[in-house]
């Protein structure tokens, strides 16, 4: 599993926890020592490798070589990097894209962003689920675009 925003390990360190093996990228080097000192306190050295960089830098390390199957991009303006991230997912891996989008764009807009950017990393998704996971306030949500990637 791929969590290339980690932050401090908010999805990181529950998902090693129930047994994944997950590469979390980090470039912010205060957040970076947070999230290595989570990992260590929580006891999942051998389940997580961390990565101090920007990532598109680690994920251009990664392609081709290395494949994930499942991403979690929990950073709601990632966007720009989504190709780059689909393009290292496992045929068949399932992407959870994280976005805030005005009500009235749902679920079209999260939905044809992660569609675009599978079309740029020459790959097409096979299915697609939108969850509601919060609000902003009256016009705007948080949800996350679960997508089946070929």
């Amino acid at each position: 599993m791929l969590d290339p925003f980690a932050g401090i390990g908010g999805f990181t360190l529950p998902i090693a926890q129930a047994g994944a093996t997950v590469t979390a990228v980090e470039r912010t080097p205060a957040v970076f020592a947070y999230l290595v000192e989570n990992v260590v306190r929580n006891g999942v050295t051998d389940s997580v490798e961390t990565y101090r960089a920007s990532y598109p830098e680690v994920v251009a390390g990664f392609a081709p070589e290395r494949e994930f199957d499942r991403v979690v991009v929990g950073r709601h303006d990632a966007h720009e990097h989504l190709a780059d991230t689909l393009a290292v997912l496992a045929p068949g891996g399932t992407a959870h894209v994280h976005a805030t989008v005005a009500k009235e764009l749902l679920p079209e807009r999260p939905t044809r962003r992660v569609r675009q950017a599978a079309e740029e990393a020459g790959r097409t998704v096979d299915s697609t689920a939108v969850r509601r996971v919060g609000n902003n306030d009256k016009r705007t949500s948080r949800v996350v675009v679960d997508a089946v990637v070929a």
